[in-house]
């Protein structure tokens, strides 16, 4: 199996190692790279994500507090209006969900509203733990903030436990609402697609010089004056070769003399 490998001469078998270990040393260092700087981009997305839906939950609160004494909904009024403008300034879309005593609650009071449902898996993970939800889903970042009855920042105040605690019936622990944020990721991943072309080039360009200077220092230092011995070796053991020759010439010479005085003496 390994007679392939044996056939190729020794300065062959060096130059293969080291191309190998070249590249992939080239291999992991894109790898490295790649999952550093996609590990950044979830971070940037996860930081944008949740300081949007902080100020939005924020923005809710305040609006909530001056209910009570806003007969003419201007509070309600103005939220709903910033809402809609956020959604087209925003580089992405932002939504909320009802908690299911709240949906039970709006379902007795207005049939024609239609309830804030779940639009995806992370919304119904994020309404069902009661934890905030991050991570990529089909192209997008997805990140959901629920906001948790007496729990949440914000969550147990007057207006809060009298609207949701004593009209819902939710309890501490419940689940009111989910504030939710979708950013596309395209652009950040073709810029980071073009930056591991880049770095790849370069580690190829670094693998390919680095290969090269190699198998000069070892023509050079290892290669060369291991043929210049090689071809010494073989050139006195061919004269010692010829020497023995000769001498078994001279004497074999010498023994036919010797043979031929000693006839003509007899």
């Amino acid at each position: 199996m390994l007679g392939w490998w044996q056939k190729i001469s020794l300065k062959g078998q060096f130059m293969l190692a080291t191309a190998l270990g070249a590249m992939v040393t080239a291999f992991c260092v894109v790898i490295i790279v790649g999952w550093f700087q996609s590990r950044q981009i979830e971070e940037k997305l996860h930081d944008f994500s949740a300081n949007e839906l902080q100020s939005l939950q924020a923005l809710v609160i305040s609006t909530m507090n001056r209910r009570p004494g806003d007969t003419q909904n201007v509070a309600i009024g103005v939220f709903n209006d910033w809402f809609e403008r956020r959604n087209t300034d925003y580089p992405g879309k932002l939504w909320s969900v009802w908690g299911i005593k709240t949906t039970a609650y709006m379902r007795t009071r207005d049939y024609s509203r239609a309830p804030k449902i779940p639009k995806d898996a992370i919304d119904e993970e994020a309404l069902r733990t009661g934890q905030p939800v991050g991570r990529f889903l089909d192209g997008a970042y997805r990140y959901s903030l629920p906001i948790v009855f007496g729990v949440t920042p914000g969550a147990d105040g007057k207006n809060c436990v009298m609207c949701h605690g004593q009209l819902m019936g939710v309890k501490k622990g419940e689940v009111i609402a989910v504030f939710s944020s979708s950013l596309s990721t395209s652009a950040d991943f073709a810029a980071l697609r073009r930056f591991i072309l880049l770095v790849m080039s370069r580690a190829i360009l670094v693998a390919a010089v680095a290969i090269t200077f190699i198998w000069v220092v070892f023509e050079r230092l290892v290669s060369q004056p291991l043929t210049m011995v090689t071809g010494a070796m073989i050139a006195l053991a061919r004269g010692k070769k010829l020497l023995h020759q000769k001498d078994e010439a001279i004497k074999y010479q010498s023994l036919i003399k010797k043979e031929s005085d000693h006839r003509l003496l007899n």
